[in-house]
């Protein structure tokens, strides 16, 4: 009969620490780093554009935060972990959004200006409305 508890105390604590993993993993997080590759009128990739973020959150409140200008989306990203061929051709600024594991709302707003205002780039990204890529454990987002 002692057998019996054991194992079924066993099998509850188990049961337990699932669902607790299971929680854990089902939260979406603010990314902390976004990636954003941004496109002249001509459809190539603009190396030379000026872009600022606004980040809004109950954590972080900042406005016309300038994004880094990257020579190649390989300074910041290891091709050994992540290689895709849509990475090619430049045009990556990064915005380090300084969010650690932060859950609640929040609203990322990117604009960036192509050389002479030829071009114009404006993404919304929140809660509802990420449709980049996550990757390295949903800390980056590229779009």
């Amino acid at each position: 009969m002692k057998k019996e508890y054991f194992y079924l105390i066993i099998f509850g604590i188990l049961i337990l620490m699932i669902i607790h993993i299971e929680l854990i993993l089902s939260k979406d997080y603010a990314p902390e780093s976004v990636l954003i590759q941004v496109y002249n009128p001509e459809g190539l990739p603009e190396g030379n554009a000026s872009c600022f973020a606004d980040l809004i959150s109950q954590q972080l409140n900042f406005e016309n935060i300038p994004l880094k200008k990257l020579e190649s989306i390989y300074d910041f990203i290891d091709p050994k972990i992540y290689y895709s061929v849509s990475f090619e051709g430049g045009g990556y600024y990064l915005l380090e959004t300084d969010f650690k594991n932060y859950d609640g709302e929040f609203e990322i707003k990117i604009v960036c200006y192509s050389p002479g205002f030829s071009g114009v780039s404006y993404t919304i990204i929140n809660n509802t409305n990420t449709n980049c890529e996550f990757i390295q454990g949903g800390k980056l987002l590229i779009c």
